[in-house]
């Protein structure tokens, strides 16, 4: 029931932080990343609870190390795809839509606008495969959670 408590409150925080990074709100994204720290505590205690000293408890709390894995994955990638949005490319004026940009090594300062757009596009295959990982955790701490109860 606490990580379902935690994974909620974690969706609300992402949209805090979305927010945030928006309006480069410095101080509120601070206290998102407090808001992380203190869930990520949290789903840590869940992991100390599950050391039962004999083993049994052992599956839980891998799949608990593992979500804990792709949440920070997926919270890193949040940030990248941000800073990714609002950083400043250069245009090349006379590159038709599609065509493949020119080295032009040593002329620019910063990425170029095809540069941007493929980091972002991969970013956003990695938050895809981050997220599925997640919901893939979720839905085996379900399953986990309804054999020790003997719902399933």
């Amino acid at each position: 029931e606490e990580v379902l408590a935690v994974q909620t409150l974690r969706a609300v925080a992402y949209r805090d932080l979305q927010r945030a990074m928006q309006s480069n709100d410095v101080r509120a994204i601070h206290g998102t990343t407090d808001a992380f720290r203190e869930l990520s505590i949290r789903i840590m205690a869940v992991m100390d609870a599950c050391d039962d000293g004999n083993g049994q408890l052992l599956a839980l709390q891998t799949v608990l190390r593992e979500m804990q894995a792709y949440e920070s994955d997926k919270l890193r990638l949040t940030v990248e795809i941000q800073a990714l949005k609002s950083s400043n490319v250069h245009e090349d004026q006379d590159t038709g839509i599609g065509a493949e940009p020119t080295c032009g090594c040593g002329a620019r300062d910063g990425p170029t606008k095809h540069d941007v757009e493929e980091a972002l596009r991969e970013a956003y295959v990695a938050m895809e495969t981050c997220v599925q990982s997640i919901l893939e955790c979720m839905e085996e701490l379900r399953e986990m959670r309804a054999d020790m109860t003997g719902d399933g």
